[in-house]
């Protein structure tokens, strides 16, 4: 998605750029020009049926010293996630709807759609494979291959240990 903007600041209006790109579901990367290039790295985690968290990377061009990186930079992070934060109350009364009513100016939301059905999944029932996050052995006599590998998922920590 490509959208040109026109960024309001202390100085006066900005023009700008907005690229972003969806790697797939909760993984996004979000460019911005104008004000300050940007670049945004997103990730998105659901953490149960109801709940989401939501991590943001930024990467700011350098421009020249550190006070002036810092100030604009965490102003414009700042104001990504107002509007972040705004949005909440939207996706918190989010339905789906097969064929939602749509606006000549809403791109190919449809197409999209489309795109991203391919990562949903039938709600899992009783085991499932989990991939437990790196580890680090503290003695070279640790075997991390067990630590690593895949493992069953039951609900009981002690079976699952």
């Amino acid at each position: 998605m490509e959208s040109l903007q026109k960024f309001p600041t202390p100085r006066g209006v900005v023009n700008g750029q907005i690229n972003a790109q969806q790697m797939g579901p909760g993984s996004s990367i979000v460019r911005f020009s104008g004000i300050i290039d940007t670049i945004l790295v997103s990730a998105s985690t659901p953490i149960d049926s109801g709940q989401t968290e939501t991590r943001f990377h930024f990467y700011v061009k350098n421009l020249g010293d550190a006070a002036t990186n810092s100030t604009v930079g965490d102003a414009f992070a700042a104001e990504v996630d107002r509007q972040f934060v705004e949005d909440i109350p939207v996706w918190e009364h989010k339905a789906h709807l097969v064929r939602p009513a749509l606006a000549d100016n809403d791109g190919p939301f449809m197409k999209f759609r489309k795109w991203y059905s391919q990562f949903y999944v039938e709600e899992a029932h009783g085991e499932r494979t989990v991939f437990p996050p790196p580890y680090w052995p503290d003695k070279m006599d640790d075997t991390p291959a067990k630590a690593t590998a895949s493992a069953k998922y039951t609900g009981n920590a002690k079976a699952d240990a």
